[in-house]
């Protein structure tokens, strides 16, 4: 094909600069260069060099929060289930999602489903166990592929979730990223101390999200406390 069209069998040689207008590359340049500057292939390939989606994404981050603490416990205080048929204080069930910031009502009944998981029985045959999970469990599926990271507001705490395996759910609690004057928290916000976010903080949250520790630091977690391990998590 090459000698039929009385070019170079190299793509190197082809390509290279040539000496003259007799050069084989010489036409083939020509007509590439007459491509590349038409006016109608500017505007087409301007246009979409525009509508191309960046090709690094940007990795997810946790939300902002705000600077005081008594903007979420408001936010708590008027936080109402969709599935509380009575009324009550939703507000202390009331976590915060720190991966998209949606409010969920968590460890409470209201909003505890009931999913099935198939298991192998004693006899090898397919079976059919009930588990029932906690909002937060659930949110965890859809949202973190799993994994949860959320702010028990009125208790101060936040809560890791490692519901990668429905059938056992692991979890711990983390001092969150508020501290009052003194460098502390305030569990169950009973020394109604002001609390301020502290950025440090802040940034210890992001590394455990960014570089995948979630899993690792709830066994971390319940090896320093054992109390942990005695906790229902899939039904928080």
């Amino acid at each position: 094909m090459c000698m039929f069209l009385n070019i170079p069998h190299s793509l190197h040689t082809l390509l290279d600069k040539p000496d003259s207008s007799s050069s084989p590359g010489y036409s083939l340049r020509r007509l590439a260069g007459s491509w590349s500057s038409h006016s109608r292939l500017r505007e087409l390939g301007a246009g979409a060099v525009a509508s191309l989606p960046p090709i690094l994404r940007q990795p997810r981050q946790l939300i902002s929060l705000p600077r005081s603490y008594s903007d979420l416990v408001n936010k708590a205080s008027k936080f109402k289930c969709a599935n509380h048929v009575v009324d009550g204080d939703d507000g202390q069930a009331a976590m915060l999602c720190l991966l998209c910031g949606q409010m969920l009502c968590t460890n409470s009944y209201c909003c505890m489903t009931d999913v099935e998981d198939e298991e192998e029985e004693e006899d090898n045959q397919p079976g059919h166990k009930r588990l029932r999970i906690g909002g937060l469990t659930r949110h965890a599926q859809t949202c973190g592929d799993g994994v949860g990271m959320a702010l028990w507001i009125l208790e101060v705490y936040v809560v890791l979730l490692d519901a990668t395996n429905i059938r056992h759910v692991k979890g711990c609690t983390l001092t969150p990223p508020y501290l009052d004057q003194y460098g502390e928290s305030d569990p169950g916000l009973r020394r109604g101390s002001p609390l301020l976010l502290s950025e440090e903080s802040v940034q210890q949250l992001d590394t455990v999200w960014f570089q995948h520790q979630v899993p690792e630091r709830i066994t971390q977690e319940m090896e320093q406390n054992r109390n942990l391990m005695g906790i229902v998590w899939s039904q928080m």
